[in-house]
């Protein structure tokens, strides 16, 4: 998930850099490319809803590895394909919804998204994300209860688990305090008070995404980057970049008549001499 989740970030950073970037660059002008202004944006912001499924997808993930281990080494490769697939069709889904909301003949006073696409639009998409990510809050609490679980019953966890497991950590509540609560707290405001909060101050929330982004990169190649890679018993035989993340970390220990072996083989696992 790692990967997919580097892959949906890296594409949101660089169409709301080409949204961003046009929109400075009318900012004093007197005329504008709506095709522009509705492609970078429609761009960006069903890119922004494939994050946030990434992210409903990565909790639901870790969850599952830590709870039924040999399960998730087996279906570890096809689930992540169902997982990116899901993610492409969110992606496509939101491009299709602004393409039946676009308006034909764009008002010449707004040059930004909501000039281009009907409000009602923008709204249901905004309102959708609001709900994955109000979805996500108890989830992500269920996932760091069970993690916490975890480590406690836990007797021997492989770094490369474990520094999974942090990053998700770090990744889910950095997503609760940059991306999920101003998403609701915007939502709510905008349907009580029946008032744009982004049409008066902009668009805040890409600002947001940005920032945790941004977090998501660093976090993740410092984790990487600190990891020493050894991995503790338990430990996966057949090692390799597809089974990453998937790997048992817990074992009871080992009967004292079968100390004496040098390695017994269970389900694809090592047990070292102990």
């Amino acid at each position: 998930m790692a990967l997919l989740t580097t892959v949906v970030h890296l594409a949101y950073n660089l169409s709301s850099t080409a949204y961003t970037a046009y929109m400075i660059h009318i900012s004093n002008s007197t005329s504008w490319s709506h095709a522009l202004i509705y492609w970078t944006g429609s761009l960006m912001f069903s890119t922004s809803l494939s994050l946030i499924c990434c992210d409903f997808f990565t909790v639901i993930d870790r969850t599952v590895a830590i709870q039924r281990p040999i399960l998730y080494t087996h279906k570890h490769k096809t689930t992540w394909i169902v997982f990116a697939a899901l993610v492409a069709f969110a992606f496509a889904a939101n491009i299709g919804v602004y393409e039946i909301g676009r308006i034909p003949i764009p008002s010449e006073k707004l040059k930004h998204f909501r000039g281009v696409v009907h409000d009602e639009f923008v709204d249901a998409m905004y309102y959708f994300k609001s709900g994955i990510s109000a979805v996500n809050v108890p989830l992500t609490l269920y996932f760091l209860w069970r993690l916490k679980q975890f480590t406690t019953r836990t007797l021997f966890v492989d770094e490369t688990l474990k520094t999974a497991n942090q990053i998700v950590v770090y990744q889910m509540l950095a997503e609760i305090g940059l991306i999920i609560i101003p998403t609701l707290l915007t939502s709510l405001i905008d349907w009580i008070g029946d008032i744009s909060i982004t049409t008066i101050v902009g668009s805040y929330p890409n600002a947001l995404y940005v920032f945790y982004t941004t977090f998501f990169a660093v976090s993740l190649a410092t984790k990487l980057g600190n990891s020493s890679g050894t991995a503790l018993t338990p430990r996966l035989i057949d090692y390799d970049s597809t089974r990453t993340q998937a790997l048992i970390s817990f074992v009871p220990r080992l009967p004292a008549a079968l100390r004496p072996l040098r390695r017994l083989r269970l389900d694809g696992l090592s047990f070292q001499r102990c």
